[in-house]
């Protein structure tokens, strides 16, 4: 069982071990709050830009505040490093979540620390043991229902590092961007992880750059692979597959300018050509078009306000 794994499930067995009453706290039937723990790095903290003032996210959501207290949901949800702490995944997680189950409440239960390791959200670590509290808290009026846990590529990869240091062959338990180390060696140190480039500083804008041309030149031998692999049509394999390359942020957590390779004949995009989109157009209306080209006609993605007709042959 991965480790990651074995922690969630260390967690929720942890919290369901301590009888939970109502408290009155948010609601007096439990049963109606739902509850969920967001724990891990800043993805989950939460980075995006917000107005100065504090953003109210959706009637039926309330946030476990600091003082460990029920209270109306905001942007930030989280306190982990004040003055930086910005929009995350969980406003938009529990808006959905409230608008596909109006019987219930929402509750969430902020607890990620961006920069942190593994090590502290293991059983025994400071944050393993702080979210346990509060959690076992929130619970006394709710239910709990699951746990996000977002965390950072870095943390993850050196666990397996750790593991499996002295095995050849340790590129077969990782995730597949690492299947083509010995290629990316050529541009860039093995050391050289993708998460602190990211978030790069003078000194690593080299490496960062390096590291985009090695993914780059392997995303261009897929799509060559792709094109070469035939139907029985005499079509691509490539005219039939619609394909999105990128990020939804860019260094250090920023949500504008994104860059996004969109290819593939299998969406009726609009190949070969660099499209700017216009300013503050959400990434999502990408997505939704995306989804449309493929035969799913979804009303909306995500924060999209519509298709990004501009991609659209």
């Amino acid at each position: 069982m991965n480790h990651s794994l074995k922690w969630i499930i260390a967690i929720v067995a942890a919290v369901l071990a301590t009888p939970s009453k109502a408290s009155g706290q948010a609601t007096s039937d439990t049963s109606k709050l739902h509850v969920y723990l967001l724990i891990g790095q800043s993805n989950m903290a939460g980075r995006g830009d917000l107005s100065n003032e504090p953003t109210p996210i959706y009637p039926r959501v309330l946030m476990f505040t600091e003082q460990n207290q029920w209270a109306r949901a905001v942007e930030p949800l989280q306190f982990d490093k004040k003055g930086i702490a910005g929009a995350g995944l969980g406003a938009s997680f529990a808006q959905t979540m409230a608008e596909e189950h109006p019987e219930v409440t929402i509750g969430l239960v902020p607890c990620a620390v961006g920069g942190t390791p593994l090590s502290r959200w293991q059983k025994g670590g400071d944050l393993y043991q702080q979210a346990i509290v509060r959690i076992r808290s929130a619970m006394k009026a709710g239910v709990l229902q699951g746990v996000l846990w977002h965390q950072g590529e870095q943390a993850y990869l050196r666990h397996h590092d750790r593991r499996d240091a002295d095995r050849q062959h340790a590129r077969d338990d990782l995730p597949p961007a690492r299947e083509h180390a010995a290629h990316r060696d050529r541009h860039q140190s093995a050391s050289a992880r993708h998460e602190p480039l990211s978030h790069h500083a003078r000194g690593k804008a080299d490496a960062s750059q390096r590291r985009d041309i090695a993914q780059s030149e392997l995303l261009a031998g897929f799509l060559d692979k792709l094109k070469a692999t035939k139907e029985a049509d005499g079509s691509s394999l490539f005219d039939h597959i619609a394909l999105a390359y990128g990020s939804n942020i860019r260094t250090g957590h920023e949500l504008s300018n994104c860059p996004t390779i969109l290819t593939g004949g299998g969406a009726g995009l609009k190949l070969g050509h660099n499209i700017v989109a216009p300013k503050d157009t959400p990434l999502c209306n990408a997505w939704l078009a995306m989804l449309h080209g493929i035969g799913v006609q979804a009303e909306r993605h995500g924060d999209s306000t519509g298709p990004l007709k501009e991609i659209i042959a």
